[in-house]
């Protein structure tokens, strides 16, 4: 049986605590965890397993500038909803990438989202970062040409890839990644990848349709060209060494 994931909320609002919980309470796989502050945060968050975080705005502009960039760098690597709590109301509302939503809407895309994370685990080892690539793909799906898109983003482990055509999971496929070849410009060497989950067309109005892939075979100088590409490697974006550049000690 899967562990359940945690997901933190952040603020020192007792009432906004309990309608979160309340919102996630369907979802036996996740928990939530309220702390009062992202001081608080960082103290109880070291080697603790989080996959999304929930902040109202309120406790977001009283914090520090470092806290603050904390918030954004995470938001890198994990689902982050910016929140307002209309008290008179008990109407939750929330923005996450750019998207406004509200109430059982806005539990529902973190939900989901949390989920399709746990479905991409193995990329999800690698921390990614939103950068267009510019990708050539060989699957019988796409046809006897080689169908060209772009990413949504990228990691050492793997990518996602803009597409309308869904292949189930587990769906081996050839790409070529033009930014990753020895001049820029030409198709390089192949790397074999496999479908790790896939968004179809029409099924969400706040992530573009597309597929989720892990690499299986990647030369080595592409992925160093990958790996100075997205500025990253597989541990320079943790929650923990994020934590230890702000001076916290993980938990032993």
């Amino acid at each position: 049986m899967l562990e359940p994931l945690t997901i933190v909320t952040i603020s020192d609002n007792a009432e906004l605590g309990e309608i979160c919980r309340s919102g996630f309470r369907r979802d036996s796989m996740l928990t939530v965890h309220q702390v009062a502050s992202i001081s608080d945060f960082r103290a109880w968050a070291p080697g603790n397993a989080i996959c999304a975080i929930l902040i109202d705005m309120k406790t977001l502009m009283r914090s520090g500038s470092e806290e603050r960039k904390l918030i954004h760098d995470l938001s890198e690597s994990m689902p982050v909803v910016r929140m307002r709590f209309d008290a008179s109301s008990r109407e939750v509302a929330g923005t996450i990438e750019a998207d406004a939503l509200a109430g059982d809407q806005l539990f529902g895309y973190v939900s989901e989202r949390v989920r399709t994370q746990r479905r991409a685990r193995e990329i999800r080892r690698f921390p990614r970062r939103k950068t267009i690539l510019n990708v050539s793909i060989q699957h019988e799906a796409f046809g006897p040409e080689p169908f060209r898109t772009t990413t949504g983003d990228a990691s050492e482990g793997g990518m996602f890839i803009i597409t309308s055509t869904a292949l189930p999971a587990g769906a081996i496929l050839k790409l070529f990644v033009r930014e990753l070849s020895s001049d820029g410009k030409s198709d390089p060497a192949p790397i074999t990848a496999r479908v790790q989950w896939c968004i179809e067309w029409g099924k969400s109005t706040t992530h573009h349709p597309g597929l989720g892939l892990q690499f299986l075979e990647i030369p080595e100088e592409q992925r160093m060209k990958l790996v100075d590409r997205v500025g990253l490697r597989s541990a320079d974006l943790s929650l923990d060494s994020m934590l230890a550049d702000m001076g916290v000690t993980p938990k032993v």
